[in-house]
C-alpha cells in the first residue's frame, strides 16, 4: 500500500455546536438492528486523496455525494481551498467542525468547475479567486450540521445508528490516531458483534485500503461524529419565529445544549430570566468548556505535548435560600465559588429573583475572563477575548459596583446601550435579550478554545 495523506486537525469541541438529539428530537430507541448498511446503490465511487491532508474535504463530498444520489461528483479541492478558516494555522488540513461549518455556508460544487488538478498550495490561491463559484454552491448546500460528541460512547453510538438508518446518509467520523494520524472518513453503516461495535466506512485513500476502499473501524477509535442534515432544523418553541430578532440567537443556545425552554414548546422569550436561571446556564458552560479543554488537552499529551487539566471549582451548601433539592442548587454553589455571581448577602442568592442587566453584565463579564484565564493556564499560551472600540454609557459611573464588569461586557463585545447612550444597569432583561448576551459569551469561548489549537 502507497502512503497516503491525514489532514483531520484536532482542536477543542466548540461549545457551539448543535447536538443531534436536540436539532432532531432524538429518544432513546430498542427497534435498531443490529447492523446496518446504507444501499450499495447510494454509496458514491471509492475516491483517493493521494498523499494530500484532503481527508475531511473528501468526506463531506462523499457524503454529498450520497444525498445527491450520485448524479455529482463534488469537488473536494473547492471545499478545502474555499472553507480557509484556520486563523495562523498555514500547513495541511482542515479542523473538522470548522470546515463543517464552512460547507454549510457555501454548499458544494460538481468537480467539473474546480476540478483536482493543482498542487494543494496553488488550491488556496485558485479557490480564493471563484467567488462565481458561491451560487453553484447554493444549489447544493445542507441546512446545518450536527455533532455525536457526547460523553458517553453509548449516546454517541445510539445516535449515531439512529441517523445512519433514519436518513439513510453517511455520517463523518474523526478518527484522532487509529490509522497513524488525524483522519476522517464516511461511515455509512454500522455492525454490533455480541458487544463488539464497528462502523462501516469508506476510506479516501483509493482502492488499495481495506477491500476495495470499504472497511470497519471500532467505536472506541472515534473522537467525533457529524451529519450533515438536508432539512431545515427547525426548533420546537411556538413562541419563537424565523422572523423574531432573537431567533437566531435562541436557536444557536438551545441547540448547543446550553440554554432551555420553560416547557418542550415554550420559550418564553419576553419573560424576564431568573438568577437561578443565569447560574445553571453558566453551569452547562463551565462543564463544556471542561469536556472540550480536556479532551483536546488529552490528545496533546498523547502527541509528546504538555497541559494540564481544565476544572472549574465546586461548592456546595453555599446559601440558605438554596435547598438541595432545587434544581439549582449545584449550578449556584459552582457560580459563586468561581466568584462569577454573588448573593444579595452571605445567606441570601435570591434565586427567584429577576436578573437586572448590571448583574447580566457582571455574569458575562466575569465568565468570558475566568474561562480565559482558565485555559491561559491550563495550556501555558495567551488566551484572550477578541475586543471590540465602544465608548462608555453615560449613566454608568466610576463609583457604581458594576463600572468595571460594564466596561468589560462593553470592551468584549458582550452588550450593547440604548441609543441615547446609557446603559439602564436597573432595567431587568428578558430571557429573549439574555439569550443573545449569553450566545455572545459562547461564541467568545469558542474562539478562545479554537485559538488553543493554532500554534
Amino acid at each position: 500500500m502507497g502512503k497516503h495523506g491525514f489532514g483531520a486537525l484536532v482542536e477543542p469541541r466548540p461549545v457551539r455546536d448543535y447536538k443531534y438529539d436536540l436539532a432532531t428530537g432524538y429518544q432513546p430507541r430498542t427497534d435498531l438492528p443490529p447492523e446496518y448498511t446504507i444501499d450499495a446503490d447510494r454509496l458514491p465511487p471509492i475516491h483517493d486523496q493521494g498523499q494530500t491532508g484532503m481527508c475531511v474535504a473528501f468526506a463531506m463530498c462523499e457524503i454529498a455525494e450520497c444525498e445527491a444520489k450520485n448524479e455529482n461528483h463534488f469537488s473536494p479541492a473547492w471545499n478545502y481551498g474555499r472553507v480557509e478558516s484556520r486563523g495562523a494555522y498555514t500547513g495541511e488540513g482542515l479542523f473538522v467542525s470548522r470546515a463543517l461549518d464552512g460547507v454549510v455556508k457555501i454548499g458544494f460544487v460538481p468537480g467539473h468547475y474546480f476540478p483536482f488538478s493543482v498542487d494543494v498550495p496553488d488550491i488556496l490561491k485558485y479557490a480564493a479567486e471563484r467567488d462565481d463559484l458561491l451560487a453553484v454552491g447554493e444549489r447544493q448546500k445542507p441546512a446545518a450540521y450536527v455533532a455525536f460528541e457526547y460523553a458517553y460512547k453509548d449516546k454517541l453510538w445510539d445516535c449515531a445508528r439512529s441517523a445512519l438508518v433514519d436518513y439513510a446518509c453517511p455520517i463523518l467520523l474523526l478518527v484522532p490516531d487509529y490509522f497513524g494520524g488525524g483522519h476522517a472518513v464516511m461511515a455509512y453503516g454500522y455492525v454490533d458483534r455480541d458487544g463488539e461495535r464497528y462502523f462501516k466506512i469508506q476510506n479516501s485513500w483509493g482502492p488499495s485500503w481495506g477491500k476495495g476502499g470499504r472497511g470497519e473501524i471500532p467505536l472506541y477509535a472515534v473522537e467525533g461524529a457529524y451529519a450533515l442534515l438536508w432539512e431545515t432544523v427547525k426548533l420546537p418553541f411556538e413562541d419563537v419565529n424565523p422572523d423574531d430578532w432573537f431567533y437566531g440567537d435562541v436557536r444557536a443556545a438551545y441547540l448547543s445544549g446550553l440554554i432551555e425552554g420553560v416547557s418542550d414548546t415554550e420559550f418564553a422569550p419576553n419573560e424576564s430570566i431568573k438568577r437561578a436561571d443565569v447560574a445553571v446556564i453558566i453551569d452547562r458552560l463551565l462543564s463544556a468548556v471542561e469536556t472540550s479543554a480536556n479532551t483536546f488537552g488529552k490528545t496533546i499529551r498523547q502527541a509528546g505535548g504538555e497541559c494540564s487539566d481544565v476544572e472549574f471549582w465546586r461548592a456546595i451548601g453555599v446559601f440558605e435560600d438554596v435547598c438541595k433539592t432545587d434544581y439549582f442548587y449545584d449550578a449556584v454553589g459552582r457560580v459563586f465559588v468561581n466568584e462569577i455571581m454573588r448573593g444579595r448577602d452571605a445567606k441570601t442568592f435570591a434565586p427567584n429573583d429577576a436578573i437586572t442587566r448590571a448583574e447580566l453584565a457582571a455574569v458575562a463579564a466575569r465568565t468570558v475572563d475566568i474561562i480565559s484565564r482558565t485555559l491561559s493556564e491550563a495550556f501555558a499560551k495567551k488566551c484572550e477575548p477578541e475586543t471590540v472600540p465602544f465608548k462608555m454609557p453615560s449613566d454608568v459611573k466610576s463609583v457604581d459596583w458594576y463600572a468595571d464588569d460594564v466596561y468589560y461586557a462593553y470592551r468584549y463585545g458582550l452588550m450593547n446601550g440604548y441609543e441615547d447612550g446609557t446603559f439602564r444597569p436597573d432595567n431587568y432583561l428578558s430571557r429573549a435579550e439574555a439569550a443573545a448576551i449569553l450566545n455572545r459569551v459562547f461564541r467568545q469561548t469558542d474562539k478562545m478554545l479554537q485559538g488553543l489549537a493554532v500554534s
